[in-house]
């Protein structure tokens, strides 16, 4: 994930990406794990969602899909 975002917390990343990465990184994914022991979660969110963001933020610019 650190190829496409930015961890937000040890296990949580968070990223805004064009669709086109979108897909790329739902096709890798299942080669990076390990799927007897790792899970993945990868949650779309699209159109105008709501963050609610407590201390540092980090400048993000708006792009198709946000990733978190």
């Amino acid at each position: 994930m650190s190829g496409y975002g930015f961890r937000v917390q040890k296990s949580a990343f968070e990223a805004m990406i064009p669709e086109n990465l979108y897909r790329n990184l739902l096709r890798e994914i299942p080669m990076l794990i390990n799927a007897q022991e790792d899970n993945v979660r990868v949650y779309k969110v699209r159109g105008q969602g709501e963050v609610t963001l407590f201390g540092e933020s980090i400048q993000i610019e708006n792009e198709e899909v946000v990733i978190i």
